[in-house]
């Protein structure tokens, strides 16, 4: 796996580093979540979409929140890039 390295700047803000940003398919005005793993990882992973077009899909008693959504979703693709990027 190679990896590649980027500076954060005073103000917080850093540069996804150019092969990042081709292997995720991002683009200039794409967003991106992070969460951070129990052990410590954190996790980058594009929003390419929104996820209201998926609304109606699942059938549920509970009524999830756009962000609950968001989350799960994000979490559910963390865990399958991951599975993707080991040797």
């Amino acid at each position: 796996m190679k990896m590649d390295t980027s500076t954060i700047t005073s103000k917080g803000q850093t540069t996804i580093p150019v092969e990042v940003r081709k292997r995720l398919q991002l683009k200039a005005g794409d967003k991106v979540r992070f969460f951070i793993e129990e052990d410590g990882k954190a996790v980058i992973v594009p929003l390419k979409s929104s996820v209201r077009r998926l609304k109606g899909m699942l059938k549920s008693d509970k009524n999830f929140t756009d962000e609950e959504i968001k989350t799960a979703i994000g979490k559910h693709v963390a865990q399958k890039n991951r599975k993707s990027l080991r040797p």
